[in-house]
């Protein structure tokens, strides 16, 4: 892999970079272990002629156990295609830069990619979210129009207008989030925009696809973790639903970079090593 700068460069410059260039790497391999091993600097003398001038080393970043390849695996599974990546390449990097690529939720190794644990739940959860709103900034819930949604703004206007200042402010916060779509709605609704793609990788998974239980389930179980409770047990409900959640967050991501319909479900089948 080589990059070529052009200009004068410092070693913040320098190392930022490279800080951003792993990250890039970790979404391509849909996990956090990936090592760059020797990293070289050149500089260009002459036409297309470089001279080595030394080697870069960030400690800390770089001294985690690499992932070992599967040596009678005649077609690595686990990453998103090459040839259709680096397409995007320029793109990606600049949300990187701008911080609008969420990878906190990726797994730690490949053998975690279809592990969830209580540690796994909201940083799936989180990634949706960072997702959902990127890519529909636009969406309007469906609280919108409900009648009895309506009716009870009405009420609470008309309880805020007579009452007194501490009343008025609580009718102001609660009105100010009245029409916010529930986790559950935005999980169901992203699920409707994805089916026609992504319903026959679904059904690997469930027999049935029901959005609405899939949406229940995680959004139940997000909650009882990030309120502190630990009632939710990784049953093979839970894990199956935030499993599809991981694929749908992937199709979402790679559909805001400008992948096709056709790469996006090529690059799943990859990551998460999916026969159809």
């Amino acid at each position: 892999l080589c990059f070529t700068i052009i200009g004068i460069i410092d070693i913040n410059f320098l190392t930022d970079f490279i800080v951003d260039l792993k990250t890039l790497i970790s979404f391509a391999f849909y996990r956090q272990n990936v090592e760059f091993g020797d990293i070289r600097i050149c500089v260009e003398y002459g036409d297309n002629n470089y001279h080595d001038v030394g080697s870069f080393y960030i400690p800390g970043l770089f001294e985690k156990e690499t992932e070992k390849p599967e040596i009678n695996s005649f077609i690595d599974y686990g990453f998103i295609p090459w040839n259709i990546f680096y397409i995007r390449i320029g793109k990606i990097v600049e949300a990187i830069e701008q911080n609008e690529l969420y990878v906190y939720n990726l797994p730690e190794n490949k053998k975690y990619q279809k592990y969830i644990s209580i540690v796994s739940i909201p940083k799936d959860a989180s990634a949706f979210e960072f997702e959902f709103y990127r890519l529909y900034p636009d969406y309007v819930s469906v609280k919108k129009n409900n009648d009895a949604y309506k009716k009870y703004e009405e009420e609470i206007i008309k309880i805020r207008d007579t009452s007194e200042k501490e009343v008025a402010k609580i009718c102001k916060d609660q009105l100010a989030n009245l029409f916010n779509p529930s986790l559950k709605e935005r999980i169901e609704y992203a699920f409707d925009q994805f089916e026609y793609l992504l319903k026959d990788i679904y059904e690997k998974v469930f027999d049935t696809l029901d959005k609405k239980q899939i949406a229940k389930v995680i959004r139940d179980a997000r909650n009882d973790v990030d309120h502190g409770s630990l009632k939710t047990k990784i049953d093979v409900n839970v894990a199956n639903a935030y499993y599809c959640i991981r694929i749908l967050i992937l199709a979402m991501t790679l559909k805001r970079f400008g992948f096709s319909d056709e790469e996006i479900k090529k690059s799943i089948i990859m990551v998460f090593e999916i026969r159809i």
